[in-house]
């Protein structure tokens, strides 16, 4: 047993010193002592088993190795089984096929084992949410009272949907339809932000630019030279 003389291997440092392991450094050394041990190209050629009456085709067996056979050797035949014998057992065509149909089946099943991931059910929350948020995006309906250039006094009712609308651009769109002077575009744009910002006030009285001769006094409560801006109901 290898384990009974495990006292009487040498060791490393003791191979090493070995005269042949210190010839072996010599290539031509080697190739005079190792090469004859081994067999040569006209003996490794025989090494594959050629059975009589073959037709030139290799197969592979079993065991790994490779073999010459005759496809159309009949093996129930006298010559058949007299060929057959010492040959190892092939892998057949069919054998093949129920291997890689096995194979198939195998991978098919472990892939239906792989449950596929459930989809989020935030998704259509998220999805109502954002639904919601559009119903709830408040308009403000306001009345901006002043007086025009012949001294009347005029409501001037408008809507302001918040995220969409802008107060300069609301402003603006009061002076191009001659609704507010352009002098006042600033300061009602201004006040029209307030009330967006903070819509619980209601309610906010500011001076004009405008809506006030030279020899006039502006007056709050008359509104000469102020306007109102309230929030409707």
């Amino acid at each position: 047993m290898p384990s009974e003389r495990s006292d009487k291997r040498p060791t490393a440092s003791e191979l090493l010193k070995s005269p042949f392991f210190k010839k072996s450094k010599d290539k031509k050394y080697l190739i005079e002592h190792l090469l004859p041990f081994g067999s040569s190209l006209a003996e490794r050629s025989r090494e594959v088993k050629r059975v009589p009456g073959s037709s030139g085709r290799l197969h592979k067996t079993a065991d790994g190795n490779w073999e010459w056979s005759d496809e159309d050797l009949d093996e129930n035949s006298p010559e058949g089984q007299q060929a057959s014998i010492g040959r190892s057992p092939r892998v057949s065509l069919e054998d093949k096929a129920k291997l890689m149909k096995e194979g198939v089946i195998a991978s098919q099943e472990e892939n239906a084992d792989v449950s596929l991931p459930e989809a989020p059910k935030e998704t259509v929350v998220a999805d109502k949410k954002d639904i919601k948020q559009d119903w709830d995006v408040p308009t403000l309906h306001l009345v901006l009272r002043l007086r025009n250039s012949s001294k009347e006094l005029n409501d001037i009712k408008f809507e302001f949907t918040v995220g969409k609308d802008t107060a300069d651009g609301v402003s603006q769109e009061l002076v191009s339809a001659g609704l507010v002077d352009g002098k006042d575009v600033i300061v009602v744009a201004a006040n029209l932000q307030k009330v967006v910002d903070d819509p619980e006030t209601r309610s906010r009285v500011f001076a004009l630019h405008s809506g006030t001769d030279v020899n006039e006094v502006p007056n709050e409560k008359a509104l000469l030279g102020f306007a109102h801006l309230s929030v409707s109901s």
